[in-house]
């Protein structure tokens, strides 16, 4: 994942995106195979009004409507990030294992204590 990331940012790729409704910037988890110990597609995202137009080399995903269990990270990074998913995968939750995102707001700083909002689909 990290090396996703790192060529987001290189690219400047989110200034590449059309259509965005905001600055936030998204994790996306989908296509599992299973459940989390099984392939998923990990994808780095912007928030669109449409996906009439994608720019070359990049896709377009749809976060269907769906019940979402939502968890939140907060503090020193990325060791927050774990203990969150941590929870997630001790939650008492019914996973649906569709369409997982976090939400990284503009102001994301992870020398800065950040709080990042995970999004799990539930059943």
């Amino acid at each position: 994942m990290p090396p996703l990331w790192e060529k987001f940012f290189q690219e400047n790729i989110a200034e590449k995106i059309t259509n965005r409704t905001n600055q936030n910037l998204l994790a996306v988890y989908t296509a599992y195979e299973g459940d989390y110990m099984k392939p998923f597609t990990y994808i780095i995202a912007c928030e669109v009004s449409s996906l009439d137009v994608i720019p070359e080399g990049l896709i377009g995903k749809e976060i269907a409507s769906s019940s979402y269990a939502v968890f939140t990270a907060k503090g020193l990074f990325p060791q927050s990030m774990m203990q969150a998913w941590q929870k997630v995968w001790n939650a008492n939750i019914t996973r649906a294992y569709r369409t997982d995102f976090e939400v990284y707001s503009p102001d994301f700083n992870p020398q800065a204590s950040p709080e990042v909002k995970i999004y799990v689909s539930i059943q």
